[in-house]
């Protein structure tokens, strides 16, 4: 069913992160490349999953720009450290937006988007008939926390609230 296929479809070496090679194992060649006819699938343009993946998609890439952008940063506020200038001097040389609100950004929109694909996977997956026990299973949270997911609608956009810059 669509549960096996997602944990058919998980990565085999999680050191990927760590920028390693990772091989995954596809649902459809596990299928001999071919969708079984048990697993119902949701291709329409209006796939809310699919959406939100891609806005997802669209955010990790963003998130890679900027995540260059931070380190090469921390390095040479690292560099102007080292050399003896004060914390004070530094962050005051250091250009907008500061790293602290190129990091801020980053979590904000990783947030967001994540819980949108989050919500959305939830509601399609039900959908498609996986039962709230099967979906809490594979997310590793609980049934409450995948029925609060499936039955209310997407909350609206929220600021991190004291990180939030408030001048310009």
């Amino acid at each position: 069913m669509a549960l096996d296929a997602f944990r058919r479809a998980q990565p085999r070496n999680s050191a990927s992160v760590y920028g390693e090679s990772t091989q995954w194992s596809s649902p459809l060649q596990s299928a001999g490349g071919n969708r079984a006819d048990n697993d119902p699938v949701n291709t329409d343009s209006d796939d809310e999953a699919l959406a939100a993946l891609a806005e997802l998609i669209e955010v990790l890439d963003g998130n890679l720009r900027r995540s260059e952008q931070i380190l090469e940063r921390a390095r040479y506020l690292r560099t102007l450290r080292e050399a003896g200038l004060g914390w004070g001097k530094v962050i005051e040389g250091e250009k907008r937006p500061l790293i602290v609100e190129l990091l801020t950004s980053s979590i904000e929109e990783l947030h967001e988007a994540s819980a949108r694909f989050r919500r959305a996977q939830a509601k399609v997956l039900r959908a498609e008939g996986m039962s709230i026990e099967q979906i809490a299973s594979f997310f590793g949270v609980s049934r409450q926390r995948i029925s609060a997911l499936v039955s209310s609608p997407e909350p609206p956009r929220r600021s991190f609230g004291s990180y939030r810059r408030t001048t310009q």
